[in-house]
């Protein structure tokens, strides 16, 4: 078998050729993300998404009889990233704060079959709450607020399949967050 020498060029040619291709493989992950601001019709809540979130409404059984429903926006703005902000009404004549707090992060580790990696007591605009780092399966990372406003309980989340948690984006979400 021969090996021809290549000359200068076609390395160059070659080398920005792979650079083009992986570029395209990974566009979504290399674009920038357009934050925009989301504001309840309510007035309760505001925050910012990488993108437009898509609205949903889900009625779940409740523990002591009829239903609860949650309200859901989320946005997926790459491949293996999606964020989340779901809010239901608390009856805080059942449970204490941190037995809501408790049961929240419980019931979304078992529904998304995680495992806590750490948590931390927060407040948030002088609100209870908690942050949770969960890994799920297919390694991917999981983070959480959730947190306890007035009538409502809300959840932040953001979850990355490749299994890294996005800091600066964390974060700017995180912190975009601002209550009525």
């Amino acid at each position: 078998m021969a090996f021809t020498k290549l000359t200068r060029n076609q390395v160059i040619a070659t080398l920005i050729a792979v650079m083009v291709g992986s570029a395209v493989a990974h566009y979504d992950d290399l674009l920038p993300y357009r934050w925009q601001t989301y504001k309840s019709a309510d007035q309760k809540f505001q925050i910012d998404f990488p993108g437009s979130p898509t609205k949903e409404e889900l009625n779940v059984p409740a523990s002591g009889g009829g239903s609860i429903t949650i309200h859901g926006l989320n946005t997926q703005p790459s491949r293996h990233v999606t964020f989340a902000c779901s809010w239901m009404a608390r009856n805080s004549n059942v449970l204490s704060d941190d037995e809501i707090l408790d049961s929240a992060r419980d019931g979304s580790l078992k529904k998304m079959q995680g495992s806590l990696s750490s948590e931390t007591r927060i407040v948030v605009q002088g609100h209870f709450g908690r942050e949770v780092r969960a890994r799920v399966p297919g390694n991917a990372v999981v983070v959480s607020r959730f947190i306890l406003v007035d009538d409502r309980l809300y959840l932040l989340m953001i979850a990355d399949t490749y299994g890294q948690e996005p800091t600066k984006d964390v974060k700017r979400f995180f912190d975009s967050f601002h209550t009525a």
